[in-house]
C-alpha cells in the first residue's frame, strides 16, 4: 500500500478508537459525496490530500503527508452548531503529539474553513475541514 494510504488508514483507525460519540460515522474515502438524506447523522470522512518528499541528509528523506478530515452534518436547528464545533476540536485533539501505528508523527493541524458559511446558509449543512500534517523519515 502507498505511504499516504497507510497514513489515511491509520487516521481512520485512530478516529474509530477515539469513540467520538453516538451516531457518528467515520470512513476513509477518496471522494466524499453524500446525498442530503445521508447527512442526518454526523459523517467524519478521512481523505488523502497531499504528500511532499524532501531530502533530509545523506540518502534519507523526509515525507510530509497531509490528510483531510471532513466533519459533515445536515442540521435542523442552529443549536446543533456548538456541539459540532466541539466535535471538530475533539477530533483535532486526538492527533496532538500522536505517533500513528504506521510510524507517522503528527506535525500540525489546520482547520480551514472552520465551517463553510455559504453551505450552512444555503443547504443547512455544517462542513468543517481539518488538515492533519504528519512526518515520516526514511
Amino acid at each position: 500500500m502507498s505511504l499516504i494510504v497507510d497514513v489515511a488508514t491509520a487516521v481512520e483507525a485512530e478516529l474509530h478508537a477515539a469513540e467520538l460519540g453516538e451516531g457518528i460515522s467515520v470512513e476513509r474515502s477518496y471522494r466524499p459525496d453524500f446525498a442530503l438524506s445521508d447527512l442526518a447523522t454526523t459523517r467524519v470522512t478521512v481523505c488523502p490530500k497531499a504528500t511532499e518528499i524532501e531530502p533530509l541528509g545523506r540518502g534519507s528523506l523526509k515525507n510530509e503527508i497531509q490528510i483531510d478530515v471532513a466533519i459533515i452534518k445536515h442540521i435542523n436547528n442552529e443549536s446543533e452548531l456548538d456541539g459540532l464545533m466541539d466535535l471538530v476540536e475533539r477530533i483535532a485533539a486526538v492527533f496532538r503529539g500522536k505517533r500513528l501505528g504506521c510510524g507517522a508523527a503528527w506535525a500540525g493541524t489546520k482547520n480551514e474553513p472552520i465551517f463553510d458559511q455559504e453551505y450552512l446558509k444555503s443547504k443547512r449543512t455544517f462542513i468543517s475541514l481539518l488538515t492533519l500534517k504528519f512526518r515520516i523519515g526514511s
